[in-house]
């Protein structure tokens, strides 16, 4: 079950899910960071703001391409952010 209207009376934050359409195709995604965090890779953990996010719900099944888990440090722009799915290493 989807609330299609929540997000028309405030903004999503870190942690949420969300679910979008691109190109005809739904995706479901995790809020990681929103404008103005730090966002780094380091090893296959996330760090934002210097501060490692602790993800229990995280698959990690090996053989992850190395720009999955190694990118940044980068600052997420104002009114952006940035998501990633749960199985991160596909």
């Amino acid at each position: 079950m989807v609330d299609l209207k929540v997000y028309r009376h405030s903004k999503p934050k870190a942690h949420d899910v969300l679910i979008f359409r691109k190109d005809g195709t739904f995706f479901m995604k995790r809020v990681l960071a929103v404008g103005g965090d730090t966002i780094e890779g380091k090893d296959g953990m996330i760090l934002v703001n210097h501060q490692q996010l602790e993800e229990p719900y995280v698959q990690h099944l090996g053989n992850a391409p190395v720009e999955l888990n190694q990118f940044g440090p980068m600052e997420i722009p104002t009114g952006q952010l940035f998501v990633a799915g749960d199985n991160r290493d596909s």
